[in-house]
């Protein structure tokens, strides 16, 4: 596996914040703008936020995993 550069999840995470702030903006934007349902609406809202954020939270892990074995390795 190769791993990835403090830089390179640096960038994973600050893309998957991007990411959740302009859904939000553009679901805002949308429901403003509509008449659809908006339970439909906040429930999708929700599952993007969700897939973002485990995103977010998955590449926090990554970096986590990489630094231990970092750490391991140069015991």
């Amino acid at each position: 596996m190769n791993s990835l550069s403090t830089k390179d999840l640096n960038r994973l995470r600050s893309q998957g914040k991007i990411i959740v702030n302009r859904v939000e903006i553009f679901i805002e934007t949308y429901l403003s703008e509509t008449s659809l349902d908006e339970d439909l609406i906040n429930q999708t809202l929700e599952e993007i936020i969700k897939a973002a954020n485990t995103l977010t939270t998955a590449v926090s892990k990554m970096k986590t995993v990489q630094t231990v074995h970092h750490l391991n390795g140069s015991k």
